[in-house]
């Protein structure tokens, strides 16, 4: 071959180096728009679904600290009231927010409270000295605890 026949090979095949290079510059912007909205419309789903999912956690958490407020209660009945002091212990618990450090529930609870939870109202066993019931309120909602049990409205 000569020189000439080589330069044009050469040539041919630079030619369709380029052209193949054109044919595959990526996504045109109508391809990316739907690849965009595809995964829009996926998110949406997603979010729609998982919803329910976390209105239900929430509830299972209000519940969960409303019964162990209603255990931090009747610990500290059983250790540091007594009849003499059991109405100035009912007054303090249901005046004294949760999360105060000057409640008395709060050697007794494991956790930290809801910010805003606090204690509407308590049934005595007053020959006992014990918890009977609480209703506990957080983020608007009321719980009623009996005997350890939430009691469904």
């Amino acid at each position: 071959m000569t020189q000439v026949e080589d330069c044009l090979i050469i040539c041919s095949s630079i030619k369709e180096l380029t052209t193949m290079k054109n044919k595959n510059k990526g996504m045109t912007l109508l391809e990316l728009i739907i690849a965009v909205a595809i995964i829009a419309i996926l998110s949406g789903i997603a979010i729609v679904n998982l919803i329910p999912h976390l209105e239900k956690s929430r509830e299972y958490r209000r519940n969960a600290e409303a019964q162990a407020v209603y255990r931090a209660l009747e610990l500290c009945f059983a250790e540091t009231v007594t009849a003499d002091n059991l109405n100035k212990a009912y007054v303090e618990i249901l005046m004294t927010p949760l999360n105060s450090p000057k409640n008395r529930l709060v050697p007794y609870l494991t956790g930290k409270c809801s910010d805003g939870a606090r204690i509407v109202s308590m049934i005595l066993d007053k020959e006992n000295i014990q918890i009977t019931a609480i209703i506990y309120q957080v983020d608007g909602y009321r719980i009623e605890v009996r005997n350890g049990m939430i009691c469904e409205e």
